[in-house]
């Protein structure tokens, strides 16, 4: 089966002892962690939205007894739950994107109408450049008050 997009919120947890079995899908006896590894090389764009998603987040701190990491990221560190060399099958690295809804929808539309390429992403976190490039507040009409 191929998928168009494949999207995660969430850190992925794989522990214990790289089982995943720390984080399980309901009723499947398969862990988030290892049935990631299945449909994430059969998307044309994988999509990590939020830090824990695209880092490991607050999930990866410290001692981290989860084992909780990135899609692509283990913190600042390339690898992740999908390893540093993973490309989807359009042969992009995965997607990172804040959790808000217009960054979201305007990363996908980017993306479904061909207008984000590689290039287009930033070199820090593979975010897109049209919304990694300013502050996460420009353009809010909260901003002044």
């Amino acid at each position: 089966m191929l998928l168009d997009l494949l999207l995660l919120e969430g850190s992925v947890a794989r522990g214990p002892n790289d089982t995943g079995r720390f984080n399980m899908l309901a009723g499947t006896n398969r862990s988030v962690y290892r049935w990631m590894l299945d449909p994430a090389p059969r998307a044309d764009y994988v999509i990590a939205v939020g830090s824990c998603a695209a880092y490991g987040g607050v999930p990866a701190a410290g001692s981290n007894p989860t084992d909780a990491v990135g899609l692509q990221f283990e913190g600042a560190d390339s690898g992740g739950a999908l390893g540093a060399d993973f490309r989807s099958r359009l042969g992009l690295p995965v997607i990172n994107v804040a959790p808000h809804p217009g960054w979201m929808m305007e990363t996908i539309l980017a993306l479904t109408t061909n207008d984000l390429a590689a290039t287009d992403l930033d070199s820090y976190g593979r975010r897109p450049k049209f919304v990694a490039n300013h502050l996460a507040h420009h353009g809010c009409s909260r901003n002044e008050f």
